[in-house]
């Protein structure tokens, strides 16, 4: 249960920032709206929020003047005369009014003025949320604020908000984190004021070793060999140099679970001293001040926008030439196990991993895939290049091909993660009920 309801959250988070860059770009480019909704329909409630503007009154001034002159007409007859203007200014500034319209489901009433104005909703199903653009499908044009009509850089701007939100809240969230502290590696230049928790972490497991027969993983935490404690690898190396004959005893932590496992060195192929074949770094929790975990967390954004972009790039060019995914791809279900075995660790692991999942998003959706920000920007580079709109059936043949490509990409990982995680999950339901 802690696992779907973190992953909702988190997949919740991520999906509405995304829509939130798309809402907002629309809006301050002068685009209308039709709905901003939190969660997927049916809807459960929502507010229609209309405005127009009027002139209100702010101030009043007024001034009389008054002139007498007089006229001899005669020696007995005199004519005064005399003008009195009264001038009136009224001081006018425009003024918002706004008007709120509640309403349940889809029961919206049309108001009497049919004025114009945004739905916010919050629907059943809480996975992130939606942004209804007038015109995103390239109707409406006649109504000159519709996206169709828009420039190219308006068109661009507004899809690619989405991914520069994801990326942004990766951003935070790893500033968040390394301000609060994040394991990582340690180098040799890292001061120890800034380290706690020091860590030995298996990085690599070579085949056929005997780390491997025993079970050793890349990522295991190794808390004890041969009962006594270890928080630099120079301590491991120095216990298995020491004890080449003897089999001995590793107390690793694997998954916020804790283990013995017993393994004795061997002379590995193309070695002269006994070893058990794994490579090990030294980690730890790295804490930064408030402008340096700001540095850090942008270096690291950077840094993890360039290593998905080529774990996808990987993907696709197997994918194309092969017809084979990787073993290690998962899909939702793949994803929301991750998310319960993270959250488990602590707050801090499930932030790192969801900045993590937030870069994945970005990059995914700014690819050149029909159905996706980034398919639809190239329609926008097509349209600029060629000069005239491109036919609005054949664009929704393409993003709608598209999308079910991606659908039945989809299922079939899905069907892989139920392979790799089926017996879990069938174990945590029996749990459940």
């Amino acid at each position: 249960m802690l696992t779907i309801i973190t992953f909702v959250l988190v997949l919740g988070v991520l999906i509405f920032v995304h829509e939130l860059g798309h809402f907002i770009s629309a809006i301050k480019s002068g685009v209308e709206v039709e709905e901003f909704g939190f969660g997927y329909p049916p809807r459960i409630l929502g507010v229609k929020v209309s405005q127009k503007k009027v002139l209100q009154k702010i101030a009043q001034t007024e001034s009389i003047q008054v002139e007498v002159s007089d006229e001899q007409l005669d020696s007995e007859t005199e004519l005064i005369k005399e003008k009195v203007t009264d001038t009136i200014r009224e001081i006018d500034q425009p003024k918002t009014i706004r008007h709120w319209q509640w309403f349940w489901g889809n029961k919206q009433k049309l108001s009497a003025d049919n004025t114009e104005g945004i739905i916010y909703s919050i629907n059943l199903l809480p996975l992130g949320g939606f942004v209804k653009i007038t015109g995103e499908s390239g109707d409406a044009s006649d109504n000159p604020r519709s996206f169709a009509n828009q420039k190219p850089w308006k068109k661009s701007l507004i899809l690619s908000a989405g991914v520069l939100m994801n990326f942004l809240l990766a951003w935070i969230l790893l500033a968040v984190g390394f301000y609060f502290g994040l394991p990582q590696a340690i180098e040799n230049n890292t001061p120890d004021s800034q380290v706690t928790y020091h860590n030995v972490v298996i990085a690599e497991v070579l085949p056929n070793s005997p780390a491997a027969k025993q079970g050793l993983e890349m990522g295991d935490e190794i808390l004890q060999v041969d009962q006594q404690p270890v928080n630099n690898i120079d301590q491991v190396f120095d216990i298995i140099k020491n004890n080449p004959d003897k089999e001995l005893l590793f107390r690793i932590k694997r998954q916020a679970t804790e283990s013995q496992v017993a393994v004795k060195p061997e002379i590995l192929p193309g070695g002269q001293t006994p070893m058990i074949g794994i490579g090990m770094v030294n980690t730890g929790v790295i804490h930064y001040g408030f402008f340096g975990s700001i540095w850090q967390g942008l270096k690291t954004t950077g840094f993890l926008i360039v290593r998905v972009a080529e774990a996808f790039y990987e993907l696709l060019k197997n994918l194309f030439s092969s017809g084979r995914v990787s073993a290690d791809l998962s899909g939702p279900i793949g994803v929301a196990v991750l998310t319960g075995q993270v959250a488990k660790m602590g707050w801090i692991y499930l932030l790192q991993f969801m900045a993590i999942l937030s870069i994945n998003l970005g990059v995914l959706n700014i690819l050149p895939i029909p159905a996706l920000d980034g398919g639809r920007l190239l329609f926008v580079l097509i349209e600029k290049i060629r000069r005239r709109r491109i036919n609005e059936k054949v664009e929704a043949i393409v993003h709608n091909t598209g999308f079910a490509l991606l659908m039945l990409l989809i299922i079939f990982i899905t069907f892989k993660d139920i392979g790799r995680y089926g017996a879990g999950i069938w174990q945590a339901l029996k749990n459940i009920f």
